[in-house]
């Protein structure tokens, strides 16, 4: 009897402990991709702002982000493959030399993110087409995909772009963050030959491979079981799980010149993450790692390397055609 009782005991207690990960894993990946579920006084948005290093909104920020919203862009939309609406920020002028489609990072904004570099590109003859990523600002989609859907949301913008500019004006793909996770990713299906490059700053290797770090190597928190629970609600979410795709495996199929950049102080998503995507990468590649920058603060950090190898990058890219 009263082995039965222990027994039963026992299943209670798994069942409650099991009750009680599902649901701070629920609440974790409604934080991670709901749409309305962000909150800057929450717990989860504290502990990312304590290790992430980029969180304080400096002047600068603000400014360079206004300015860049003060700007005449064009507002355009097209439709992703799953019908929902996605909308972008043209800034164009009448000949420009190449085209730039910026993806901003996670829980940001277009302006926040390229505001500070937006001049630069300017100057240098660059047609941006600033995306809003789903489910972030005016465009739809309830949930944040972490780059598995925005890499389809890539191939939408580059036809948007192919039928504006036509298909002699090179198109390079610059992301941010989950940005730049979701411009590698893209690589996985062919891009079109007008695709001349891709630019990845901060890009973490996998939703899987990210979600692991923060959990096991900054919150030090059990994520074992966390990790099989959260994969099963990513994929009832947005119908894809966190480790269904990876930059490192579409690397290793990539045929168009990458440049990878990263900051060394990046505790969000460690450089290691960079190294990986560039030993997988089959195709033409650099890196640009800057000492002591934050993640997604490399621009910030040392302007001046980050400027001389864009141009760098983009007239290696152009001298092939």
């Amino acid at each position: 009897m009263r082995r039965a009782y222990r027994a039963f005991a026992g299943t209670v207690v798994l069942g409650g402990m099991a009750a009680v990960s599902y649901r701070a894993t629920k609440t974790i990946m409604n934080h991670v991709q709901s749409r309305n579920s962000w909150d800057c006084s929450s717990t989860a948005y504290k502990h990312i702002d304590k290790f992430s290093g980029n969180c304080a909104i400096t002047a600068d920020t603000v400014k360079y982000s206004d300015r860049l919203a003060e700007q005449n862009a064009e507002i355009i939309e097209t439709a992703s493959l799953d019908g929902i609406r996605l909308r972008g920020h043209l800034l164009t002028n009448e000949s420009p030399k190449r085209i730039i489609l910026a993806m901003h990072g996670w829980r940001s904004t277009w302006t926040k993110d390229f505001g500070m570099i937006s001049a630069f590109l300017e100057n240098e003859g660059c047609a941006v087409l600033y995306a809003e990523e789903r489910a972030h600002g005016f465009s739809g989609g309830n949930y944040i995909g972490l780059g598995l859907l925005e890499r389809h949301d890539v191939h939408c913008w580059i036809n948007w772009l192919t039928e504006r500019f036509g298909c002699n004006i090179p198109i390079y793909l610059y992301g941010v963050s989950m940005g730049a996770t979701a411009v590698l990713m893209s690589a996985e299906a062919a891009l079109p030959e007008n695709v001349c490059g891709i630019i990845a700053d901060s890009a973490y290797t996998s939703p899987y491979d990210q979600l692991k770090h923060i959990l096991k190597d900054e919150l030090k928190i059990e994520y074992l079981i966390r990790m099989h629970l959260a994969n099963s609600i990513c994929e009832k979410n947005i119908g894809e799980s966190l480790d269904s795709h990876s930059t490192i495996e579409a690397m290793e199929t990539n045929t168009v010149p990458v440049l990878l950049i990263h900051g060394s102080n990046d505790k969000l998503v460690p450089i290691e993450m960079m190294y990986k995507n560039y030993i997988a990468c089959i195709a033409p590649k650099e890196y640009l790692a800057i000492e002591g920058a934050a993640h997604g603060m490399n621009y910030m950090t040392d302007r001046t390397a980050y400027e001389e190898t864009l141009k760098r990058f983009w007239k290696q890219c152009e001298d092939a055609l």
